[in-house]
C-alpha cells in the first residue's frame, strides 16, 4: 500500500476519522492496529515477525533496566544481536553466502516491510536505555507502537524513542497541524509523482544498455537519476512527517535542501539526516570519532560509509558507493587547507562549490544505480556509464569554457587540463566495451 495509492488515501480517511473520533486513552491502540494492518496489507505472513521483534525489544529494554553490570552488557548485546540477526537472515543471508562461496542454497527471502529502518531503531532504543539516556518503556502498545508507527515504515525516518515514546504517552496534538501537514503531505506527493515516476523510465532505459547510448544520453539518464532519488526518498519523507502531523505527532525532518550542500560533509548533515545521525551516535562516536589519531579518524570514517552502503542494500555496488563517498569525504577534508590558500575568495564561490558537491555526487549515484544489476556488470556497465556521464561533462565544459583562476595559476591551464582529461576519457570509452567483451567470454556468457 504505497502512499500515492488510492488504496492509502481510504485507509488513512478512515484512519483519521476514527482517530479524531476515538478517546484519547484508545488511540494508541486504534494506531497500533491501523499500523498492523497497513504491515499485513503487503505481507499478512510476516506480521509474526514484527510482533517477535517488537516484544523482544520491549524485554530487553526491560532487563537492561533492571540489570546491572556484566549482566547489563550481556542484555545490550543480546538486544542488538536479535536485530542484526533478523536484519542478516532477511536482508543478507544470501549475498553473503554468495560472497564467501559457501555452496549452500540461497534463501531468496523477500525482505520485510521497513525491517531495515525498525532494526536501528530497535538498537537505538536498547543502546539508549543501556546508556541510562531514556527509561525503558513499560507499557507495550506504546512501544509496539513506536516500533510499528505506519507513516514512517516505508521510508523512515529513524525515530528516537527519547523523541517518539513522550509523544505517544499524553494525547496527541490532533488541531491545529492540519494545514501544514497537507502541504507537506501534497509537496511529496509533487515530488514523487511528477519528478521521480516521471524519470524513472528514462533512467531504467539508459541503466538498462548503457552501451547504447552516446555520452550526452548517459549524462542526462545519470543526472536524472539523482533527480529521481531524491524526489522519490525526501517526497515519501515529506509525506510521512505530513502524515503524521495530521495526526498530531511530529517526526524528524529527514532532508534539508542537499542540493545547497557546498561540500560533502556538509551534504551529509543535509542528506537522509535521521540515517546520518543514528550512524554518527551508534557507531561513529563509539569507535572514537575524531578523537583520535588520523590514521584511526579515517578508518572511522570508512568504517561508517561502509556499512552506510551496506545498510541500503546487500550488493558491492552499494558498498563501492559508501567507500567512494568516504574516501572523497576525506579527501576533502585532507585538503581543506589546501584549497583555502590557493583559491581565493571571490563572489559566486559558495555557488561553485554547490555546483562541485552536485556534480561528485551524482557521478556516485552511478553505482548505487547499479546495484540492480548482476555483480559483474560493476566492471562494465557501471564504468561505462561513469567514464561516458564523466565525458558528457567535459563536453559541455568544452562547449561553454569556463576559466577557472586560481593564485599563480592562468586561466588556459584549465583548458589544457580539460583537453587532456577529454583525450583520456575518450580512450577509456573505447577500452570499456573491450574490456566488457573480454570479461564476458571469461565468464562464459
Amino acid at each position: 500500500m504505497l502512499f500515492d495509492s488510492a488504496a492509502f488515501a481510504a485507509f488513512f480517511s478512515v484512519v483519521l476519522v476514527l482517530h479524531r473520533w476515538a478517546p484519547p486513552e484508545r488511540r494508541n491502540l486504534l494506531l497500533l492496529i491501523a499500523s498492523y494492518f497497513f504491515y499485513g496489507w503487503w505481507n499478512v505472513g510476516y506480521l509474526g515477525l514484527i510482533a517477535g521483534i517488537t516484544l523482544a525489544d520491549y524485554l530487553v529494554g526491560l532487563r537492561i533496566e533492571a540489570s546491572s553490570g556484566t549482566r547489563r552488557k550481556w542484555w545490550l548485546g543480546a538486544g542488538v544481536g536479535a536485530n542484526l540477526i533478523v536484519l542478516l537472515a532477511f536482508k543478507y543471508a544470501d549475498f553473503l553466502s554468495t560472497a564467501l562461496h559457501t555452496g549452500l542454497p540461497l534463501l531468496r527471502l523477500a525482505l520485510p516491510l521497513g525491517l531495515s529502518f525498525h532494526a536501528l531503531q530497535g538498537i537505538g532504543y536498547a543502546v539508549d536505555v543501556y546508556r541510562g539516556e531514556i527509561a525503558a518503556e513499560r507499557n507495550l502498545t506504546r512501544f509496539a507502537l513506536f516500533v510499528a508507527f505506519f507513516p514512517q515504515m516505508v521510508a523512515g525516518p529513524i525515530e528516537r524513542a527519547g523523541r517518539m515514546l513522550p509523544q505517544f504517552t499524553g494525547a496527541p496534538r490532533v488541531t491545529g497541524d492540519v494545514e501544514p501537514g497537507g502541504w507537506l503531505i501534497l509537496r511529496g506527493l509533487i515530488k514523487k509523482v511528477v519528478v521521480a515516476d516521471l524519470a524513472a523510465p528514462v533512467v531504467n532505459a539508459v541503466y538498462a544498455r548503457p552501451h547504447d547510448f552516446p555520452a550526452p544520453l548517459l549524462l542526462l539518464g545519470t543526472v536524472l537519476f539523482a533527480a529521481q532519488i531524491y524526489c522519490d526518498f525526501s517526497g515519501y519523507s515529506d509525506m510521512a512527517v505530513g502524515l503524521a502531523r495530521v495526526l498530531g505527532y511530529e517526526l524528524t525532518v529527514n532532508f534539508n535542501q542537499p542540493w545547497k550542500a557546498g561540500s560533502l560533509e556538509e551534504f551529509w548533515r543535509r542528506w537522509h539526516i535521521s540515517l546520518s545521525q543514528w550512524f554518527r551516535d551508534y557507531v561513529y562516536i563509539p569507535l572514537g570519532g575524531n578523537r583520535t589519531g588520523a590514521v584511526r579518524y579515517a578508518a572511522n570514517v570508512l568504517a561508517v560509509f561502509l556499512l552506510s552502503g551496506l545498510w541500503h542494500g546487500a550488493n558491492w555496488t552499494w558498498v563501492a558507493w559508501g567507500g567512494l563517498h568516504g574516501t572523497l569525504l576525506l579527501a576533502g577534508k585532507a585538503t581543506r587547507r589546501i584549497r583555502k590558500r590557493w583559491i581565493p575568495e571571490f563572489p559566486g564561490r559558495g555557488l561553485m562549490a554547490a555546483c562541485w558537491t552536485n556534480l561528485v555526487v551524482t557521478l556516485c549515484w552511478v553505482p548505487f544505480r547499479s546495484a540492480t544489476t548482476n555483480a559483474a556488470s560493476w566492471t562494465s556497465a557501471p564504468r561505462a556509464v561513469l567514464i561516458n556521464t564523466a565525458v558528457g561533462f567535459i563536453r559541455l565544459r568544452e562547449a561553454a569554457p569556463i576559466r577557472w583562476r586560481v593564485r599563480g595559476v592562468k586561466g588556459a591551464w584549465s583548458d589544457r587540463t580539460c583537453a587532456c582529461a577529454s583525450k583520456l576519457l575518450r580512450s577509456a570509452q573505447g577500452v570499456t566495451p573491450a574490456a566488457a567483451m573480454l570479461l564476458g567470454s571469461t565468464n562464459g556468457s
